[in-house]
Formats: structure tokens, C-alpha cells, sequence
């Protein structure tokens, strides 16, 4: 059996993304803090994300409704959405985090990285 941590600290690297699973299970045992990755001398994120695709091979319908949620997911107010109802991940847009500083003020998580989205830097491996 692995020792238990002795309750001083601890370091776990993720995402936003990752962090409500990561708050459901520490299930306010103690507090969770949020922090930029070093990147030299400048706090900075590491750049994960998601791929929006249309199948070339779809129907006109098919490829008619694809489209409309692409527009709709990319928009701001289905940003907005997509932030605050999944609780990780973060906007493509910088006026959505503009839009939603009452929600980033209870979501810490999201507020770091939005904070360092200017320095990101993508993985080089």
C-alpha cells in the first residue's frame, strides 16, 4: 500500500478540463489551488483541444445541420454555454471570458488559464 500523504501539499498537472472530476473526488476534503505552468520566466498553459469536423461524404441535410452547430458552438453565446455548463473547458474567444467574469469568479480553474492563454504554449513532443 502506497504511504498516504502526509496533508502538507501536493502537485497534480491537468487541465481545466480535468478539474471537475478532480473536485468531485477531493469532495472538499481540503482545498484545491490553481496555478500557471512555469514556461521560463513567464506563467503560461499548455494548449489541448477539440476538433469541430464536417464529413465530406455527408448528406446536404446532414452537412446543412453540422454546419449550423459549428456556427452555433463557435458563437459566443454557445461558448458561453459550453463553458459554464461543461465546467472545463475553456472559450475560444477572448469576449466570451469578458462575458463571464461572474461565472469565472466562482470557477477558478478556468480563470488561471484564461490568464496565461496569452503566453500558451503548445506541446512540443
Amino acid at each position: 500500500m502506497p504511504p498516504r500523504p502526509s496533508g502538507t501539499s501536493s502537485i497534480l498537472i491537468g487541465t481545466t478540463g480535468f478539474y471537475p472530476y478532480l473536485d468531485q473526488a477531493v469532495a472538499n476534503k481540503f482545498p484545491i489551488g490553481e496555478a500557471s505552468l512555469p514556461a521560463d520566466k513567464v506563467s503560461a498553459t499548455s494548449l489541448f483541444g477539440g476538433y469541430l469536423g464536417m464529413f465530406s461524404k455527408a448528406t446536404p441535410a446532414q452537412q446543412s445541420a453540422a454546419f449550423a452547430f459549428i456556427k452555433y458552438l463557435t458563437s459566443k453565446q454557445g461558448q458561453l454555454y459550453w463553458m459554464e455548463k461543461s465546467q472545463g473547458y475553456l472559450p475560444v474567444r477572448s469576449d466570451v471570458a469578458q462575458a463571464a467574469q461572474s461565472f469565472l469568479s466562482i470557477h477558478p480553474a478556468q480563470q488561471v488559464s484564461l490568464s496565461v492563454l496569452p503566453n500558451a504554449v503548445a506541446n512540443r513532443k
